[in-house]
């Protein structure tokens, strides 16, 4: 689809009734950023209108068309984004229609992502493709979600397709990877396993998504090597002392959680590469109303307006259980740049 016709695509009025949880979350952004959220609004509509469909089809199981996913922890198939990093208004969306196998989801969210901007690289989209149909039954567990972006000054928008890679190995992964990064990420005597791809068809921008189990503090800079950035590692981890509010560099210390993510984006234009570390936010803060001043403060340090967080959050202020709706954190780290900040949060139920 050509760019004129998916930008009057999204800025064209879609009748659609959004969920009571996402349309309370857009009616509070729509307070500071009327555009970027009408036009969030109308991609959201396009995105999810098979979970729509869903929905209405099963008028006696309503709920169950609404806890599918992967996504989030309670299966609900979108979590808004808040970030210190730039100006837009974010989400991630799990598209598929529920009950749809993993490994046809991923053509599916590729359709999608061609309608709203442009289609992504043919050759490599059937590379992927190829992996997932490889993978042995059931290792497979989301197949494919779309990202959103919704400039809030400029009236831009951008698309992300995230793509599940198997766990088992696929052909070609290593030349795809070592065409984008070089060194290849490594630590001492442990092998590291991609797990999702990230890829914008519009800026040519390529994210690798990788976990680990059980990082040692010690070896942080060795995840910072290929993207440039070992001369960091102290700076991050003095980030992320200062939010866990222990120390991390004693002997053995290890990165809060038993399981740690981490990312290499990649600019198409420069070969700059952004890192990310993702951890579990409740692991550092505890409940959401533990983590919702924990964060606003971060926001107001680095001079942005907290108050669409805020207000959207503003229905998990006494909730404190272990299973938050707030998801994963993200430390960015990125070449004469401050470090940002990201945080995932499931639209809290009305």
């Amino acid at each position: 689809m050509a760019i004129y016709g998916a930008q009057h695509l999204i800025e064209r009025k879609i009748h659609m009734d959004h969920h009571p949880d996402i349309q309370a979350a857009l009616d509070v952004l729509a307070r500071t950023f009327p555009r970027a959220t009408a036009r969030a609004s109308s991609a959201l509509s396009i995105l999810l209108r098979q979970t729509y469909i869903g929905a209405k089809r099963s008028a006696g199981d309503h709920q169950a068309a609404w806890s599918f996913s992967t996504l989030t922890g309670d299966g609900f198939p979108l979590e808004w984004t808040f970030t210190s990093a730039d100006a837009h208004l974010r989400y991630a969306v799990d598209p598929a229609r529920p009950g749809l196998p993993p490994a046809q989801r991923l053509a599916n969210a590729a359709e999608l992502v061609a309608q709203l901007c442009q289609p992504l690289n043919l050759k490599l989209l059937e590379e992927l493709m190829a992996w997932q149909l490889a993978a042995p039954v059931g290792e497979l567990r989301y197949g494919a979600w779309i990202g959103g972006r919704h400039h809030v000054v400029s009236q831009s928008d951008r698309f992300k397709l995230y793509v599940e890679v198997p766990a088992s190995s696929a052909p070609g992964q290593g030349s795809l990877i070592a065409a984008h990064l070089n060194p290849q990420p490594r630590l001492p005597e442990r092998e590291l396993q991609l797990r999702m791809l990230g890829l914008e068809p519009t800026t040519g921008r390529v994210e690798f998504y990788y976990r680990v189990h059980s990082l040692q503090s010690a070896t942080l800079s060795h995840l910072l090597y290929p993207a440039g950035l070992r001369s960091r590692a102290d700076e991050l981890l003095d980030f992320v002392e200062r939010a866990y509010g222990h120390s991390l560099r004693v002997v053995g210390a290890r990165i809060p959680g038993g399981s740690v993510g981490f990312s290499y984006s990649v600019s198409p234009d420069d070969g700059r590469v952004a890192f990310t570390l993702f951890l579990f936010t409740r692991l550092l803060w505890g409940g959401d109303a533990r983590i919702r001043p924990r964060f606003r403060e971060r926001l107001e340090t680095a001079g942005l307006d907290s108050a669409p967080y805020w207000q959207v959050t503003a229905a998990l202020d006494t909730r404190d259980v272990y299973q938050t709706y707030h998801g994963l954190i993200g430390f960015v780290v990125a070449s004469d740049a401050p470090i940002q900040i990201s945080l995932g949060v499931r639209p809290p139920p009305m």
